[in-house]
This record gives structure tokens, sequence and C-alpha cells, in this order.
């Protein structure tokens, strides 16, 4: 799953390609993981998407623990999140 669509990410900058995927990841975070505090979806992987990500990745138990980098296991995460996160 490693590829264009879904690059592993973590935070720091990112270029105008990637920065799709940072904002994929920031919407699937807002629409399907129930992350109590909305993110911007603007590209980048600052300190609150670090958090936002660390959030889906405790709550769902992912495979590889919280690290705040989203791989094949945190992508898996985010497009089939674990129904009992829900507030």
């Amino acid at each position: 799953m490693n590829d264009w669509y879904r690059p592993t990410l973590k935070k720091g900058p990112y270029n105008s390609s990637t920065a799709a995927a940072v904002k994929r990841v920031q919407c699937l975070i807002d629409v399907r993981a129930w992350y109590p505090q909305p993110l911007s979806e603007d590209g980048e992987f600052g300190a609150r998407t670090d958090a936002a990500v660390r959030w889906v990745q405790d709550c769902d138990e992912t495979t590889g623990g919280v690290d705040g980098i989203v791989g094949s296991n945190t992508w898996l995460d985010l497009y089939l999140p674990d129904p009992d996160c829900s507030l």
C-alpha cells in the first residue's frame, strides 16, 4: 500500500504532490475517525495532525503502535476505523 496514493507520511514539510496525501489523511480523520477536534485540511503534517494520527493509532490499536507515522497499517485504520472509537 506504500505507493503514490498512500505513501508513508510523518510530521514534517511536504511538497505539493505529497501534500495531497496529507490532506487525504486529514479528511479521513475528520470524516471517518471521529476525532474530537476537526483538523484544517491544509496538507501540512504539523503538530495537530501528528496528535490526531496518534489518537487514531491509540484508539484503533494500530499494529506497530503509536508512532505518528502513517504507514500501511494506519492507512487501513483510517479507511476502516474501529466503531468503538466513536465519541
